[in-house]
This record gives C-alpha cells, structure tokens and sequence, in this order.
C-alpha cells in the first residue's frame, strides 16, 4: 500500500509541477498539455502529429447549421469518415467513434477544429477521469448522487494530499540543488517540526495512516467467512448404482 501511495503522489507530483513538450503550433495541443495527464496527453498528440499527413477531404455539405465533411484517413488504408460540425454550438462528432471509446478526440476532429480557429479543448470532450485534477472533482454515482465518502467541506485530506504533492516535487529537483541549498532546506525542516511538534514525539504507522485518510482506524475489526455458493456438483453427490450395489455387498 506504501508503494502505491508512493507511486501515486510522484506521479501527481510530475503532472503538476512540469509540462510534456509540446511539438507543434496548435492552441489545442497547448490547453490539451496544461489539462491532461502525461501518459492521455502522449495519446492526444499522437492525434495531433499525424493529422496533417494522414487526413485529407474529399467532400463538404451543409445541413441547417451543421458541416459535413468527409476526411480521409491515409493511415487507415484510406477509410473516410463524417466529420459533423455545428457552427453554434462548436461541438464535433466523428463516424470514427474513438472519443466515445477511449475519451479523447481523435486526429480528424482535432484537425478541422484547429482549422476552424479553437483555442481549446470543448469542456464536453475533456474527460474528467483524464485530467489532471480530477481527484479534486466531486465523486458521482451510477444513479447521479453524490457518493457518501466525498466531503466538499472537508479540505483537510485535500491539502495532505497537495503537502505530499509539494514534498515530492522538492525531492525531485535535489540533483540540481547546490549542498548549501540542501543544508537550508534541512534546517528549514528542522524548525518546522520543531514548531509543530515541540514535544518531539515520532507518529507510528497507525497515526500516519489516519492522518492520511482523515479518519481513525477501527480497534476491533470482524471477518466473516465467505458464504458457500450452491453451485452445479457442489454438496451431496448422488448415489450411483454401482456404489449402492458395492455397499450393499460390504454389509452382506
């Protein structure tokens, strides 16, 4: 459990405190890199870098307020797929359906949205679950209710998490620090555990643990055991008549 806690703070760490590169001019690959986390965002540029070679039109109608585009795909042995566009409302769909299975817009929408002029990713096409924040966001059940465990007016274990956030972002740039920079951040530790904690007293696993979560460990913690499934062979096997006729000659 410490190892992905460990796990999990560095990488919130990393995608809070440093950027991925961004490799070419387009706004939506910016706001996609302040958003995103590294490893959706290396997806999402992927879709970037290989629409202007990849995609091409090879057709334009217009129904109401809406744009219909026909883009050919070079890489996808020249499949072509309807790019719907609403000039109201900016929103964009694609026949390719890949923002409805993995959740991020795919090459042909980001290249006709980025020649259209959008400076940003639509907030209907940024997947919570993808950002980088989205441990902040309010959690919803299937049933659209806010769960039971998600406190909004409880910051504490949000600024726990944001401490340990800043913590391991100090540690990772120690290599570049020089030894007298190292020494006053030690003295700097010192005097603040010294202010909070005067009386010197370490933490054991337990009050880390609890500190963490924001809630206090259960003394007395009951296991039962797991209920027995009923299932096809299971309990009493039925007598053949072989073994009937073999007991019967065991009792002769």
């Amino acid at each position: 459990m410490e190892q992905q806690r460990y796990n999990q703070i560095f990488l919130d760490a990393a995608s809070d405190n440093t950027f991925p590169q961004v490799s070419s001019k387009t706004m939506i690959e910016k706001h996609a890199s302040k958003i995103y986390t590294h490893t959706v965002f290396y997806d999402s540029q992927e879709q970037v870098q290989m629409a202007p070679c990849s995609c091409a039109i090879r057709g334009f109608s217009e129904q109401g307020n809406m744009h219909i585009i026909n883009v050919e795909d070079a890489y996808r042995k020249h499949r072509i797929f309807q790019v719907a566009h609403n000039n109201e409302s900016k929103e964009t769909t694609c026949t390719c359906k890949m923002f409805e299975k993995k959740g991020i817009l795919c090459k042909q929408i980001s290249w006709i949205t980025s020649g259209r002029g959008l400076q940003s990713i639509l907030e209907q096409y940024i997947e919570t679950r993808w950002t980088k924040k989205s441990y902040r966001k309010p959690l919803y059940g299937l049933d659209g209710k806010l769960l039971q465990d998600y406190d909004p007016t409880n910051l504490r274990k949000l600024e726990l998490s944001r401490v340990w956030s800043e913590f391991y972002a100090t540690i990772s740039v120690l290599n570049s620090m020089t030894q007298t920079q190292i020494k006053e951040l030690i003295l700097m530790l010192l005097k603040f555990r010294e202010k909070i904690n005067p009386t010197k007293e370490s933490l054991t696993k337990e009050q880390e643990l609890e500190m963490l979560l924001g809630c206090s460990v259960k003394s007395n913690i009951t296991v039962l055991p797991p209920k027995i499934a009923k299932n096809k062979g299971s309990g009493k096997r039925m007598k053949s008549n072989k073994d009937k006729a073999i007991e019967k000659f065991a009792l002769c």
